[in-house]
């Protein structure tokens, strides 16, 4: 586990822009023309306490009404992903690449009122917040709603991390998270927050819980015995259990020599194992299924770091597919429970 702290966070550096739609109406003042470099900490802390008075005025606007939006394209903004390469011909709109040139390692998660009117959002925030990977849990410029901070091992792969906590969140609180904010180039804008210390932590856990599908990894497995059967058999009386057969798809295929090809893919296989009371077992014997000299100590090591990633569709139609392609399609007969 990869455990950050608050100055290492604050010190990681955004790409911010002035407002939406050019910085030339804007007349608030904030520092030097779009396209700053600047610490995170300038764009949650030092900006909002420079232009707080207006960025309370549109707090105390009516939610979602055209003066609130017109007030809130005026207000400077910043890429929480890390480093952009802006030019005069997009500047305060768009980054030239979607891609930063030197990532942050960050990502925020929307949720708003507007989504979730069923639902008192502000309930669930505590609870949100003391989740171990998220960092802060901020107010948005609207007042309405609130953004968290989430450290993640590899900005490349936001997009995915975001769908699986949107899908995760949904799970464990109910609450609808806003899709669209899972860009890589979705400007966030600042918000003043009175009590942000409250609402950010000192010591955060890195999100690597996610496994991701690592190019290596993606080879065309056979899910459709998977699929069949949990639109068909998916109940306890016909004694069809989908993650003790994922497990004994893991324990046959490690057993033949099934290895990870990367490094970063031995990691996430760790996570998929640690899931299952035999996990480490099978992760020493798939550390040893290739020969890259790893000591024993270096395993246990690795095997420590990884955090279970949770047992979804995604994993078991993985594993039960590459069963069927090596074993065909009746191997799992044998692990029905009676």
């Amino acid at each position: 586990m990869n455990r950050l702290n608050k100055i290492d966070i604050l010190q990681r550096q955004v790409t911010c822009i002035k407002t939406s739609n050019g910085y030339e109406k804007n007349e608030w003042g904030v520092g030097d023309p779009v396209g700053m470099i600047l610490p995170l900490k300038a764009v949650l802390y030092d900006l909002p306490v420079i232009i707080k008075s207006q960025l309370i005025e549109v707090q105390n606007m009516v939610y979602h009404s055209k003066e609130q939006h017109d007030a809130k394209e005026l207000v400077p903004r910043y890429y929480i992903s890390g480093v952009f390469d802006l030019n005069e011909y997009n500047i305060g709109r768009f980054p030239i690449h979607d891609i930063p040139k030197h990532g942050s390692g960050l990502m925020t998660i929307d949720i708003d009122e507007k989504d979730n009117e069923s639902i008192d959002i502000w309930e669930i925030r505590r609870q949100i917040f003391e989740l171990p990977y998220v960092f802060s849990c901020l107010k948005s410029v609207s007042g309405h709603g609130y953004y968290c901070i989430i450290p993640i091992e590899d900005t490349v792969y936001t997009k995915d991390y975001y769908m699986y906590i949107m899908d995760l969140w949904k799970k464990k609180f109910n609450i609808n998270v806003d899709k669209n904010a899972a860009s890589l180039v979705r400007a966030r804008i600042l918000s003043y927050n009175e009590d942000i210390d409250e609402w950010i932590k000192d010591e955060v856990d890195e999100w690597r819980l996610r496994y991701i599908g690592k190019v290596e990894d993606k080879k065309c497995v056979d899910g459709s015995l998977y699929d069949y059967n949990l639109k068909n058999y998916n109940n306890i009386e016909d004694g069809l259990d989908w993650n003790y057969i994922t497990n004994k798809a893991m324990e046959l295929l490690i057993n033949d020599g099934y290895h990870a090809t990367s490094y970063n893919s031995w990691y996430y296989l760790g996570c998929e194992l640690k899931n299952f009371d035999n996990g480490e077992e099978l992760f020493f014997k798939a550390s040893n299924n290739v020969d890259y000299n790893d000591s024993i100590d270096k395993i246990r090591k690795k095997w420590n770091e990884c955090n279970a990633s949770g047992i979804d569709d995604d994993l078991i139609r993985k594993w039960v597919g590459m069963a069927n392609n090596k074993y065909g399609k009746n191997w799992f007969l044998k692990y029905i429970k009676k």
